[in-house]
């Protein structure tokens, strides 16, 4: 059994490219169609420019930063609603001119985080002379969608989000920012078309190890907690009970919107709402991954990318709390209920990725029997006499879970 366990750890993650982490982002607001998120490598910083001299010399985070002094405070203050309200006449402006200058504003925030502009990152954050999270946090918060159109401003600040959750300097200060925990949970308790978007930024954050504890754990502080859900599991920690029992934590809200989205999977047409399940399966997907003890270049399906390790343990009790959700049953659902042929299961699409949540699971005890009920056996047996990754994924969960012999090819 060891052999096989340690087999699905090997299987669990995707497969990447290069050593780098994948992240995801979306640099074109000029479309709203989920299709352009794409992956793309963590750029360099070593940017360079052409001196005086005619020779290359590389930029330096300092003058970046003083580069960037002479925009981002107008733009924040634009943005948070602290800037002029009277035009070049000194006449003042109408609620829609106003709103057309924060869009453009975001807009032009947006233009300094994306792609081209990678050095301007990690001072935007680590410079701590601009306070952009809690703008842009308080700013996501104040939309409020009546109806399920993307929204301009929200999609914006999410792809800004985004862009500077990507350096690995960056994870760990947004990890430790509530406010915004808050307005990303907040979207995706809405369930808005920026849903997608929003999961990613907390996906991307948790290639970073000591970001996984505050994603997984946070919940909105609140003393009352209504349609609670029983938990039955006697080793869970305080802080995982926690969780369960508040509908505002982060892993309830993604349990919720989940099952509402899981529909739009049907017939294999690309949504926002599809692509939320997806990325979320993907959230879960790095939360889950064991790589303590396990050398990256052993890994038969690629680095996971993570910076950092993370205690066998604690990534444990993390499918302890997740098998106490209806998500283990929803991940085997994607796979059983897929319509798209298998051919189409690459590196990355929702099959593909809930296989590696299932062979994750599938480690220890109490996820393993919660697959169990789910229906993983019965479910993988289709899958099993596929060639490649996915048929050696399918045996090796099925071993796990008792329908195979522990020796298998």
């Amino acid at each position: 059994m060891t052999t096989v366990l340690s087999l699905l750890g090997r299987c669990g993650i995707g497969s990447t490219q290069h050593a780098a982490v994948n992240d995801i982002i979306d640099d074109e607001p000029q479309s709203t169609n989920p299709q352009t998120a794409r992956v793309t490598m963590m750029p360099s910083l070593g940017i360079s420019c052409i001196a005086p001299s005619g020779k290359y010399q590389p930029i330096t985070q300092d003058a970046v930063t003083v580069m960037l002094d002479k925009t981002v405070p107008q733009l924040l203050e634009c943005i948070s609603g602290n800037g002029a309200g009277t035009n070049n006449n000194g006449a003042g402006l109408s609620q829609k001119q106003l709103a057309q200058k924060k869009t453009d504003a975001l807009q032009q925030l947006h233009d300094l985080t994306k792609k081209g502009n990678e050095l301007n990152r990690v001072p935007l954050l680590s410079s701590q002379k601009w306070d952009i999270l809690h703008v842009l946090s308080a700013a996501l918060l104040q939309i409020q969608t009546a109806d399920k159109e993307m929204n301009s401003d929200q999609r914006l600040i999410c792809w800004t989000l985004n862009n500077l959750s990507i350096p690995y300097e960056n994870k760990a200060i947004m990890s430790q920012s509530t406010l915004l925990f808050q307005a990303l949970g907040s979207i995706i308790d809405q369930n808005s078309p920026c849903t997608y978007l929003c999961i990613i930024c907390f996906m991307n954050l948790t290639f970073l190890a000591e970001a996984i504890d505050p994603v997984v754990y946070y919940a909105v502080p609140t003393t009352k907690f209504e349609g609670v859900i029983s938990t039955q599991d006697g080793n869970l920690s305080e802080k995982s009970r926690h969780v369960l029992e508040n509908p505002s934590s982060l892993v309830r809200v993604l349990e919720r919107m989940m099952i509402s989205n899981t529909a739009y999977l049907a017939g294999g047409v690309t949504s926002v709402q599809g692509e939320a399940v997806r990325w979320a399966c993907g959230l879960v997907r790095n939360v889950t991954f064991a790589n303590q003890g396990l050398d990256e270049i052993d890994v038969l399906s690629g680095s996971s990318g993570r910076q950092g390790l993370v205690d066998n343990s604690a990534i444990e009790e993390i499918c302890t709390l997740l098998s106490q959700t209806e998500i283990p049953r929803l991940i085997v659902g994607c796979v059983r209920d897929s319509t798209n042929p298998t051919v189409k299961w690459t590196k990355d699409s929702l099959e593909d990725i809930c296989l590696g949540v299932i062979c994750q699971l599938a480690q220890w005890p109490s996820s393993r029997d919660e697959l169990k009920r789910a229906g993983a056996v019965q479910s993988l047996e289709k899958v099993e006499g596929l060639p490649g990754i996915h048929g050696y994924r399918a045996r090796a969960v099925r071993c796990s879970l008792g329908a195979m012999p522990l020796q298998f090819g």
